[in-house]
């Protein structure tokens, strides 16, 4: 007995070219290490280009924006970063922008600052605490007789090392890269144990 041959339609037909396009899609973007189906393999891919390897995550969150970007706060034994990542429908998620901070040095705390977002433009702090002492740690941005403070009191403890993570919409319409960014740790008494000067 002869089998009849399956005839598709033409809605058939576009929807299988359509499946057939975007698996080709998916595969040469798998290929070319640049999307990937979950967010931390974008992160992971992003830091190891720092030379962050092994690295934790040691927290993530959603940035305020329209456009929010999944934020990933990592670190390794000499250095943290903080990736953003976005998804592109059809594509995957994409590491869109790393800040990382070299911790190798002998200072009392590692720190830096980054800028996310178009619409709602949200300044994030982070870093590595090296001395115990330090309860306090504060972000300073001053430009002529304006000046804008962040501080961060809750830590974060991940295998015997201590991190912190500030987030403040920035509602300047200057620009933060045009401001003097300093930060500085206190210990409990509020004694400075640590400044230092931040550049862009």
């Amino acid at each position: 007995m002869r089998r009849k041959k399956r005839v598709y339609t033409r809605r058939q037909k576009a929807l299988r070219r359509i499946a057939q396009a975007i698996v080709c899609v998916l595969v040469v973007n798998y290929l070319c290490m640049e999307f990937f189906i979950l967010p931390r393999q974008a992160v992971y891919k992003k830091t190891e280009k720092f030379g962050m390897y092994p690295v934790q995550v040691v927290t993530h969150f959603w940035t305020k924006d329209l456009n929010a970007e999944l934020a990933y706060f990592t670190a390794a034994k000499n250095a943290v970063g903080l990736t953003a990542v976005k998804y592109w429908p059809i594509y995957g998620w994409y590491a869109d922008s790393a800040t990382v901070v070299d911790c190798s040095g002998d200072e009392a705390f590692h720190a830096d600052w980054t800028v996310r977002g178009e619409q709602v433009k949200e300044v994030i702090f982070f870093g590595r605490l090296e001395d115990w002492s330090i309860c306090r740690v504060e972000l300073t941005a001053e430009r002529d007789e304006k000046k804008v403070m962040m501080t961060v009191e809750d830590f974060i403890q991940e295998d015997g090392k201590r991190y912190f993570l500030g987030r403040m919409e920035w509602k300047s319409k200057v620009q933060m890269k045009a401001f003097r960014v300093t930060a500085t740790a206190y210990d409990a008494a509020g004694n400075v144990v640590e400044r230092q000067e931040l550049p862009y």
